[in-house]
């Protein structure tokens, strides 16, 4: 008999999926690319009922790391010439609690389910606050298709107000995988030790007679059959006590000799983001390290495969997928999460895309033809935000110049802010040039026409 999660709302939850099914917003461009990759702005639930039509049943993994219920909003950290501020990256509270959060997921996994292929995997990063929920809900969406729950461990001990709460300090989040079908794609990941001979010796491995390093496991289920196998393979040990034990040799590297150690479902290895290091570092709220996102990727995927990302926020998992050589798709409804990915994959960028109508502000651009050069100059203001200060040079964060063609902006040349620094002056790409993109510090738009 299955087991299911309900709660009063559920049946209206997943009716929403149904009905975004039946009439999804369209996919409109806003900037082309030369590759596949695309990163998408919008609702994605809108999103994922719109990819159906093109996608469906294609994505090899679909990684998200929704919001966890946390009852709080998160922020984003801006560093400009006056310092750094900060301003609200994503809100994390529902209305009703947690049912209202299952409210909220439980129909874009089922329309997320349906863009996976047959062999496709989904891995849901939450943590203790509604993993079992997340458990529930794939169980039921993909029945015995339950891979793994992985605690990835970033801190071995309590800190701050954890170290003083009145339980075992929570210093993990989970990563749930689950599998549409019986026969996933599975790499694993293995973690390399080097040591010196003396460390290997302590550490009980052993060399033979050919000088070969070697460690030990005990016989376990092995037949008589399989044994006299491995004696041939010299692969046998024989204990002081007369005991049979397997042998698994060791390679040696310049001096060393090499252990290589399955990982298993405890990632004690990879520290949270207030270790990355600085180039990483976006001030994204609850950004997660590319090295996690990797061991997903190249565990459960191939070369070439498809990888989606519905919550993408700061674009670790499209980053990780680009890196990998993976395709990937990216989506998420903040305008800065949006701006922070797309600046991340600036050395490939994808195609943008937004859900229903694009939105662009309403700024008067102030842009000069020289002989040898186009110049845009700060306005004289910019549209306010109620959590920044910022003076009006300092709002612009990228600028391009390109022409409109049927797959939207097309970029010949794109300045970037720089350690404070925004090139203003533009000295190449600019002759045949029809228009110009702006992006300010949050990731609104502005599209401008050029004058010939």
């Amino acid at each position: 008999m299955a087991i299911v999660l309900n709660w009063p709302s559920k049946s209206a939850a997943m009716e929403q999926a149904a009905i975004a099914a039946e009439s999804p917003q369209p996919l409109v461009a806003i900037s082309a690319s030369e590759s596949e990759d695309r990163l998408i702005q919008g609702d994605n639930l809108s999103v994922a009922a719109a990819l159906l039509s093109t996608h469906r049943g294609r994505f090899d993994l679909i990684a998200i790391d929704p919001p966890f219920a946390a009852g709080m909003d998160f922020q984003a950290r801006i560093t400009t010439n006056s310092g750094r501020q900060r301003v609200k990256a994503y809100g994390d509270k529902w209305q009703n609690g947690v049912e209202g959060y299952l409210d909220m997921i439980v129909p874009r996994l089922i329309l997320m389910t349906r863009l996976l292929k047959p062999e496709g995997s989904m891995v849901v990063h939450c943590d203790w606050r509604v993993s079992h929920h997340i458990r529930s809900l794939l169980d039921e969406l993909m029945p015995g298709g339950f891979r793994n729950q992985i605690a990835w461990i970033y801190s071995r001990t309590g800190r701050g107000a954890k170290a003083h709460a009145r339980q075992f300090p929570r210093n993990h989040d989970q990563l749930i995988w689950a599998a549409k079908g019986p026969n996933p794609k599975f790499f694993g990941d293995v973690f390399i030790r080097h040591y010196s001979e003396k460390e290997a010796k302590r550490r009980g491995f052993r060399q033979d007679e050919k000088g070969r390093w070697y460690k030990t496991a005990p016989r376990g289920d092995y037949t008589d059959e399989s044994i006299e196998r491995l004696r041939r393979e010299e692969r046998i040990h024989i204990t002081s006590g007369g005991k049979i034990r397997i042998k698994y040799f060791l390679p040696m590297e310049s001096g060393a000799v090499v252990e290589k150690l399955p990982v298993g479902d405890a990632w004690l290895d990879i520290p949270d983001a207030m270790h990355l290091s600085k180039a990483e570092q976006t001030g994204y709220a609850t950004q997660k390290p590319l090295r996690l996102q990797e061991r997903l990727i190249s565990a459960l995927t191939e070369p070439g495969d498809l990888v989606g990302d519905f919550f993408c926020g700061s674009g670790s998992t499209l980053v990780a997928a680009s890196r990998l050589g993976r395709r990937y798709v990216g989506c998420d409804m903040g305008e800065l999460a949006i701006h922070t990915a797309f600046k991340r994959l600036g050395s490939s960028p994808p195609a943008l895309h937004v859900s229903g109508s694009p939105v662009w502000m309403d700024v008067d651009l102030n842009v000069v033809r020289h002989a040898d050069r186009l110049t845009l100059s700060s306005p004289d203001d910019w549209p306010v935000h109620s959590e920044l200060r910022l003076n009006a040079a300092e709002w612009i964060d990228s600028w391009s110049v390109g022409r409109m063609g049927p797959k939207g902006f097309e970029s010949h040349w794109t300045s970037r802010r720089e350690n404070g620094r925004l090139s203003m002056d533009c000295r190449r790409g600019y002759r045949d040039a029809t228009h110009i993109m702006v992006w300010d510090v949050l990731g609104r738009r502005v599209l401008k026409r050029l004058s010939a």
